[in-house]
């Protein structure tokens, strides 16, 4: 929340955050740094020891515990600490309907050829670094096959363009996931949150 004006390289951005250094909210700008020297603490520790390689999945699980408890039991929010608020309950609605007929397809088709291409190329760099350090190798057809028909149902209910996510391939590198399993686990999570758990992750600090 600090607004330190802009700036054009990042000497500049930076003397203005100094120099508006007294609108900091000092319980928020506390735990923000606390919750990164934690995460970084256990990754190093997981990193390091064999008997703490459980940290790398189990720190950023127990930090949004106790954010989500302090939060709650010293009512931070009300002190400056933003929090995510209110979130919409169930599952994403089906909206294939909404397909036809297309409004502007002209105007739109430089976007989607410019979408296509960023997310393909990008599924596919992550998947020939993962192939090189794991020794397999990919095939990029049927990687443009699997991201075409997960687009196709995901436009069915109103969801972002996919791709080949860099920070959940490299959650799921770290944990040691092995198969497409991975994803159905997290997905079936992502549901049970969206459908059980939204009014507890309202008080979670931004």
């Amino acid at each position: 929340g600090l607004n330190a004006g802009g700036g054009d390289n990042l000497a500049g951005i930076l003397y203005s955050m100094w120099l508006a250094r007294a609108q900091v909210n000092r319980t928020t700008f506390a735990m923000g740094t606390a919750s990164i020297l934690f995460l970084q603490a256990s990754k190093y520790a997981a990193s390091t020891s064999l008997r703490l390689k459980w940290l790398r999945a189990a720190a950023p699980l127990f930090l949004t515990t106790v954010a989500l408890a302090l939060t709650t039991l010293l009512d931070l929010s009300n002190h400056g600490v933003p929090v995510v608020g209110e979130i919409p309950t169930g599952l994403p609605s089906f909206t294939a309907s909404q397909w036809l007929p297309i409004v502007h397809i002209r105007k739109l088709i430089p976007t989607i050829v410019s979408i296509v291409l960023v997310g393909f190329m990008e599924s596919v760099a992550i998947s020939k670094q993962l192939a090189a350090m794991h020794k397999y190798e990919i095939d990029a057809s049927k990687e443009l096959i699997g991201l075409g028909m997960a687009n196709f149902v995901g436009a069915a209910f109103n969801a972002y363009p996919v791709t080949g996510s860099f920070s959940r391939s490299a959650v799921c590198n770290e944990t040691d996931a092995r198969s497409q399993i991975s994803g159905v686990v997290a997905a079936t999570v992502v549901a049970f949150a969206l459908l059980v758990l939204t009014p507890v992750f309202k008080a979670l600090p931004l």
